[in-house]
C-alpha cells in the first residue's frame, strides 16, 4: 500500500505558500515545511514529485492571487494604467509572493506557467483598450503585452530595491509609456495604409 498522507497537495502547497510569503522563496525547503507541517517530509514528496514541482504548483498560486488582486480593482471607468498602478501596487505590498511569481530561487519558470498569466485581467485590460482606443485585437494585444512587459519590469525592481517612486512619477511613467505603444499603433496603421496607396 502507498503511504498514508496525512495532508493533501492543496493543504502542503498552501502552507508552502504562506510560508514564502513570509520568509520568501529561498526559505522553502522539504525540511523546513515538513517542521512546519509537523510531519516527515514523505508526505510532500508522495504529494508532489520534487520541489521543482511544489515551486510550480505555488506559483500558480501567485498568479491566481495577483490576478484576483487586479482584477478586483478595475471598473469600467478604470484605465489600462490604473492596472499597472495596481500590479505595482501588490509588487511593493506582497514582495515575497511576487518573487515567487517572477523570480523564484533560480528555476526556471516552464512556459505552462506563462500561459496561465492573469487570464481575468488581461482580458478586461483588453476590452479597455478596444474600446477606448479603437483597435483591432491583435493591435490591442500588441499593447497590452508591451504595456505588462514595461510594467512588471518596474514591479520586479521595486521588490528587489528599495525605490522612491511618488504616486503621480508612477502614474506619469505609466501614462506615457501606455499612450506612446498606442500612438504606435495607430500610426504603423497608417502608414501602412499610406504606403499601399489605400484612403
Amino acid at each position: 500500500m502507498p503511504p498514508s498522507v496525512r495532508y493533501s497537495r492543496e493543504e502542503i502547497g498552501r502552507e508552502a505558500y504562506e510560508l514564502v510569503r513570509e520568509q520568501g522563496i529561498d526559505a522553502l525547503t522539504a525540511r523546513d515545511l515538513a517542521a512546519r507541517l509537523g510531519v516527515s517530509t514523505r508526505p510532500i514528496f508522495t504529494a508532489f514529485l520534487n520541489m521543482d514541482d511544489l515551486e510550480s504548483f505555488i506559483r500558480q498560486m501567485a498568479y491566481s492571487e495577483i490576478d484576483d488582486a487586479i482584477s478586483s480593482t478595475v471598473t469600467a471607468k478604470s484605465s489600462v494604467s490604473d492596472i499597472g498602478r495596481a500590479l505595482i501596487r501588490f509588487s511593493e505590498k506582497e514582495k515575497n509572493i511576487w518573487n515567487l511569481a517572477f523570480s523564484g530561487s533560480g528555476r526556471n519558470v516552464s512556459s505552462k506557467d506563462k500561459k496561465k498569466l492573469f487570464p481575468q485581467s488581461t482580458a478586461k485590460a483588453l476590452s479597455l483598450i478596444r474600446s477606448k482606443c479603437a483597435l483591432c485585437e491583435s493591435d490591442a494585444q500588441f499593447v497590452l503585452m508591451h504595456f505588462f512587459l514595461f510594467v512588471i519590469s518596474i514591479c520586479s525592481f521595486s521588490s528587489s530595491f528599495s525605490i522612491d517612486l511618488k504616486t503621480a512619477e508612477i502614474k506619469k511613467m505609466l501614462d506615457d509609456e501606455y499612450n506612446a505603444l498606442v500612438l504606435y499603433v495607430k500610426n504603423k496603421n497608417t502608414s501602412a495604409t499610406i504606403f499601399n496607396g489605400e484612403k
